[in-house]
C-alpha cells in the first residue's frame, strides 16, 4: 500500500506547546467567587459537547462556593445526561416551542434567580439570551461552540449574534482559529478557552496484532460525516474483514445511515447502538477512533481519544483535529472528505501494533494543556472580570 497521508496538505502542524490555548492570564487563588450567582443557558441537557462542558463548569463553580443554576430549552425524560452536583439547580422550558417562549423562559429564570452573571453556549442560545437581557445591565458571557463559517444554521443567527454580542462582556471561542473567524465586534471581546478534557480509564486495551474495533462518536447529523465514514468502512472491511465499526450517537440521520449501511453490505460489521448508557463508555473497546466530521468547533471526541492514549485517524477539518493529532505519532490526518485516504490511514493503524502502542506516549503534553484545572482557572478569570467590569468587586 502506498504511504497515504504524506500528502496531508503540506501543513506544518503546530507543536502542542505552541498552541494559543487559553489566552487568559491565570490568577488562581486571587479571585474570590464565593457567593456569586451564575446562570448557564444551553439548548438542552442531552449528550452533547456543550452540555458536557456546562455540567463540568457548573460542578466546579459550585465547589468554589458559587450558587449555580443551569437552564435549557429541553430536558431528557431521565434528567441530565451528564452528572451534576446536587447543589446545581436545573430547569427547562416545558412543552413550549418557539423563540419567543425561549426568551420568556430565560427572562423568567433571571427574574427568579437574580444572577450576577449569565453564561450562554451556542449561537442561537446566545442570541436568545442576549435578547432576554436587553433591558438589564446584567453581564453576559457568550461562547461560540461551533464553526461560525460552516455551521448548519440560518446566517441571520450569526448576524444577530454579531450585533447583539457587542453588549456581551466576553466572547469565548474554543480555538484561536475559531476566534479569528468571528466578526470583528465579537473577536475584539474574544477569549480562547478550550474544553476541559479528562482522560478515560479504559477497561479493555487490545494487545492483538491486528486492531478489530473502530469507534466513532457524535450526533447523527450531516456535520459529522458519518455517510462518508460508512463508505470508508466499506473500503476498510474489504481489506480487513475482521474489523467492526461502532458509531455511538443518535439523531435525525439514522434512517439514511441505516439505508446506506444496508446498500454497502455492512450490516454485519457496522453497529449504530445509539447513545452510550454511561459517559465515555465508547472508550472501553475502541482500538482506533475515527473522526469523520466535515467541520467542528473543537472535536471533543478526538481530543478525548488522544489524551486517553487511543490512536486516531481523522479528517483534517476546522477546527480541532490538527491541534490534537501529531501526524504519524498519535494518529493520522487526511484531507477532509478524502474517503480513500481515511481508509488507508485506518488500515495502516489496524495492521501496525507498534504504532498503536506508541500513541499513549504522546498524550502527556496535550493532557496538561487541556486539563480541567487549567480550563476552570481561565473560566474563573473570565467570570470575575465580567462581574468586576459591571461594577461588583469580588
Amino acid at each position: 500500500m502506498p504511504p497515504a497521508f504524506a500528502h496531508i496538505s503540506g501543513k506544518d502542524h503546530l507543536k502542542l506547546a505552541q498552541l494559543p490555548y487559553v489566552n487568559y492570564h491565570f490568577r488562581r487563588g486571587t479571585v474570590s467567587l464565593n457567593g456569586l450567582k451564575l446562570l448557564f443557558v444551553q439548548a438542552g441537557f442531552g449528550p452533547g459537547g456543550a452540555e458536557k462542558v456546562i455540567a463540568m463548569l457548573s460542578n466546579h463553580f459550585v465547589e468554589r462556593g458559587c450558587e449555580v443554576h443551569a437552564t435549557a430549552f429541553s430536558m431528557p425524560e431521565n434528567g441530565p445526561y451528564f452528572s451534576m452536583n446536587e447543589k446545581v439547580r436545573t430547569s427547562a422550558l416545558s412543552g413550549r416551542r418557539g423563540q419567543l417562549n425561549r426568551i420568556t423562559h430565560v427572562r423568567s429564570v433571571i427574574r427568579d434567580l437574580r444572577p450576577d452573571v449569565v453564561i450562554s453556549f451556542l449561537t442561537k442560545v446566545n442570541v436568545v439570551t442576549l435578547i432576554a437581557t436587553l433591558d438589564s445591565k446584567l453581564p453576559v458571557i457568550i461562547s461560540e461552540r461551533n464553526n461560525p463559517r460552516l455551521q448548519d444554521a440560518h446566517p441571520g443567527w450569526a448576524r444577530l449574534q454579531s450585533v447583539l454580542g457587542r453588549r456581551s462582556k466576553a466572547v469565548v471561542a474554543l480555538t484561536q482559529k475559531g476566534l479569528e473567524d468571528l466578526p470583528g465586534p465579537l473577536r475584539r471581546r474574544g477569549r480562547v478557552i478550550p474544553n476541559p478534557i479528562e482522560p478515560f480509564t479504559r477497561a479493555q486495551v487490545s494487545n492483538s496484532e491486528k486492531a478489530r474495533h473502530l469507534v466513532s462518536v457524535g450526533r447523527l447529523v450531516p456535520q459529522k460525516g458519518f455517510h462518508l465514514l460508512l463508505e470508508t468502512m466499506a473500503k476498510i472491511h474489504a481489506e480487513c474483514p475482521w474489523t467492526t465499526l461502532t458509531i455511538y450517537g443518535e439523531g435525525p440521520e439514522r434512517p439514511p445511515l441505516e439505508r446506506l449501511r444496508k446498500s454497502l453490505g455492512l450490516e454485519g460489521c457496522v453497529h449504530l447502538p445509539g447513545n452510550t448508557a454511561r459517559v465515555g463508555e465508547w472508550a472501553n473497546d475502541a482500538d482506533i477512533v475515527v473522526g469523520s466530521s466535515l467541520y467542528e468547533g473543537f472535536h471533543n471526541v478526538v481530543a478525548e481519544a488522544v489524551v486517553s492514549g487511543i490512536p486516531v485517524v481523522s479528517f483534517d477539518c476546522d477546527y480541532g483535529p490538527s491541534e490534537f493529532i501529531r501526524h504519524g505519532r498519535n494518529g493520522y490526518l487526511v484531507p477532509t472528505g478524502d474517503v480513500t485516504g481515511l481508509a488507508e490511514a485506518a488500515i495502516r493503524l489496524i495492521n501496525d501494533p507498534t504504532a498503536r502502542a506508541g500513541t499513549a506516549n504522546e498524550s502527556d503534553e496535550l493532557r496538561a494543556l487541556l486539563s480541567p484545572e487549567r480550563v476552570y482557572s481561565a473560566w474563573e478569570n473570565v467570570v470575575a472580570d465580567a462581574v468586576a467590569r459591571n461594577g461588583r468587586m469580588i
